[in-house]
């Protein structure tokens, strides 16, 4: 019969026997002890494997480890000092860093091509206690100061008998604020449209985005809206209202208005669309003026003026009024915003002649007609 039972060292096993002879019994237990060849258990706690930080959060290096029931218990050396159990030990635990972007690995003070091995604190349990946790003892890099990529530490746990579990974790260190990648619109310029589409494109997927991040830096003509088509994401459609507007379009996000997924905010400054875009959605205002003085004359010639290119004008846009009777528009001259239009009588009666232009009289070179003048 062979049974194992617990012991410091890795258990033993013993072997029963019955010896004696006829009539007589009798029993003799040889024990033979085990080597512990069972390693430990180690977790890694942190930097959590497969997550991304920003340098200013990346967490302390730090795990459990454990040694199995009938185990040796976790290493109570460090080669120079022997620790009681319940003691603080830094003889458990070593780990390295490397980088991947070229394999090398942190040294304490810079990054070589040798592996470079960092102790931990932990505290010395026997075989079969509960894990106990350790932390790092090292002069970790400036994280906020390396460049973004992923990085690996991988941590070595020993028993009392030199077994050595492994454990190891890869993060990735985003150090690098989003940026603004582009901001054009395909609209036409100039345009009279009340809604013009910007795409805005970011170098990598960010968060917080919202209407009051946006500004318009062109030559204002009035109030513009500018609405993201959500919050978050790597391209967003920014809609531009331009209801009563006549100017430039230019949007503009404010620096550090978007999140990435490490917490960075960006981008680094303002960034300005690269597309500028005219739009006018009022349309233009027409003043019309009769000669200073009364006249005795047949043929008035009344002058307009617009507040900006005007199009399609002719006789038929005016209307002639006024208590002097007969008179009626003879000719349109002019372009742009400067017109002369002549109204004459054959046989005109005393009075007064008026000319109005009604509301959608003209139209500006957008096609926005005009409103009411007289």
């Amino acid at each position: 019969m062979l049974f194992r039972s617990g012991g410091g060292g890795g258990g033993t096993t013993s072997n029963t026997a019955r010896t004696g002879g006829a009539g007589g019994s009798g029993i003799v237990i040889i024990r033979v002890p085990i080597p512990d060849a069972v390693a430990p258990t180690v977790t890694v706690s942190g930097p959590a494997n497969g997550s991304t930080y920003r340098g200013a959060n990346v967490p302390s290096v730090a795990g459990t480890i454990a040694d199995e029931t009938d185990g040796s218990g976790v290493a109570a050396s460090n080669g120079t000092t022997t620790y009681a159990t319940g003691q603080a030990s830094t003889g458990a635990i070593t780990f390295t860093l490397q980088r991947a972007s070229d394999s090398q690995y942190w040294n304490g003070t810079t990054w070589a091509a040798g592996a470079t091995s960092f102790g931990a604190t932990s505290t010395i349990i026997s075989g079969g206690a509960p894990a106990t946790a350790w932390t790092a003892s090292w002069t970790a890099p400036t994280w906020t100061s390396l460049a973004s990529g992923s990085y690996t530490i991988a941590v070595t746990g020993k028993d009392q008998r030199g077994n050595a579990g492994t454990a190891s974790t890869t993060f990735t260190l985003d150090n690098t604020a989003p940026a603004v990648t582009s901001c054009t619109s395909a609209a036409s310029s100039p345009t009279s449209s009340t809604a013009i589409v910007y795409t805005l494109s970011f170098s990598e997927s960010v968060s917080g985005l919202t209407s009051s991040d946006f500004s318009n830096v062109g030559n204002p003509g009035g109030t513009c809206t500018l609405s993201p088509s959500t919050s978050a994401g790597s391209t967003f459609t920014v809609t531009v209202s331009c209801a009563g507007y006549a100017g430039t379009l230019i949007p503009r996000l404010a620096a550090n208005a978007v999140t990435d997924g490490a917490g960075n905010t960006g981008p680094p400054a303002n960034a300005d669309a690269t597309t500028t875009i005219t739009v006018d959605t009022l349309g233009p205002t027409i003043a019309i003026a009769a000669p200073a003085a009364a006249t005795t004359s047949s043929t008035i010639a009344f002058t307009v003026s617009a507040s900006e290119s005007i199009i399609g004008v002719t006789g038929a846009d005016f209307t002639v009024g006024g208590t002097a009777t007969g008179f009626a528009v003879t000719g349109v001259s002019g372009s742009g915003a400067a017109y002369t239009v002549t109204v004459a009588a054959g046989s005109p009666t005393n009075g007064t002649v008026t000319l109005t232009m009604p509301a959608g009289g003209a139209a500006d070179l957008l096609g926005k007609i005009g409103r009411a003048h007289v």
